[in-house]
């Protein structure tokens, strides 16, 4: 999006809750419009006084994404948007709309449910944060990733899947909660770069569940939904050169070993070299044509 849009909050506040809910706004609204570049009104639903909807106009993209940066990390912001979701009633939806007036992915964003023989990958939820700190926070899995911090806590879950949110607003991309029989097990997601029509795949499988075949099953699932929804032309991978499970993973996801590139990342104090794979749109399409016949 170029030019001026909006963010729009459709809520519903709880009934008592009305007289604080209208303070809390009075106090908020000069907060956030602080910075500049920023218009904030409430607009009042016709057959229902409790149904709001919050408008926040910016002025470009580049006022948005500051002041995303600013709600991540002021504590002021960080406070009163606690005390705005206990008034509510349920989740608030969010939409944005561009200058143009065209409405884009509300929020939360709307993933595709995956489904494969054993697992099912659907967006991920605030509720997922728990389950997926206690798996992260083996440093097993920090160790085999480029990005999980360790120690990892519940409220760097908190914020990892927020972002989810904010990506696919974006077009940057899904991430998935990979479960089995109702227990998380893992993510996996796609980093899009529309410019130049690929994603780079990336995942995650818990240690109590490494061995079963999971990564594989659910790589092969994302690879599928990246050509065949998303459109893209190349999808790639890499993994430290002293993980080799990982290549296996993505050779059964359809993927070539395309290189290696050397003393590429410096994690925990390691070098490691990091094997690269991709496979592209005409490979997939060849190899679904020889399933299918």
């Amino acid at each position: 999006m170029s030019g001026k849009f909006e963010l729009h909050l459709r809520v519903r506040v709880k009934p008592e809750s009305r007289p604080a809910f209208e303070a809390l706004l009075r106090e908020a609204i000069p907060v956030y419009e602080r910075p500049g570049g920023i218009r904030v009104r409430v607009v009042q639903g016709l057959d229902d006084p409790n149904q709001l909807t919050e408008i926040v106009e910016y002025a470009d993209r580049r006022v948005y994404q500051a002041d995303q940066l600013r709600v991540e990390s002021d504590p002021e912001l960080k406070g009163l948007l606690a005390r705005w979701r206990q008034l509510l009633v349920g989740q608030p939806r969010v939409e944005f709309w561009s200058d143009a007036s065209a409405p884009c992915t509300p929020w939360p964003p709307t993933l595709p449910e995956l489904r494969t023989d054993r697992l099912l990958l659907r967006a991920f939820e605030e509720r997922d944060a728990y389950p997926a700190a206690m798996l992260c926070g083996d440093f097993e899995i920090a160790a085999t990733t480029l990005l999980i911090p360790h120690p990892y806590s519940r409220d760097h879950a908190i914020g990892w899947i927020r972002m989810h949110h904010r990506a696919m607003i974006e077009g940057r991309g899904p991430t998935y909660v990979i479960t089995c029989d109702g227990d998380l097990v893992g993510a996996i997601g796609l980093m899009v770069d529309r410019t130049h029509e690929r994603a780079e795949l990336g995942y995650w499988i818990g240690k109590a569940h490494w061995n079963r075949g999971f990564a594989s099953e659910a790589a092969r699932a994302m690879v599928d939904h990246g050509f065949d929804v998303l459109k893209l032309e190349r999808i790639f991978a890499g993994h430290y050169a002293a993980n080799p499970a990982s290549g296996v993973v993505l050779k059964r996801a359809g993927m070539s070993h395309e290189g290696t590139q050397r003393r590429h990342v410096l994690r925990f104090g390691v070098w490691h070299d990091l094997e690269m794979f991709g496979v592209l749109r005409s490979d997939w399409l060849l190899t679904r044509a020889e399933v299918s016949g």
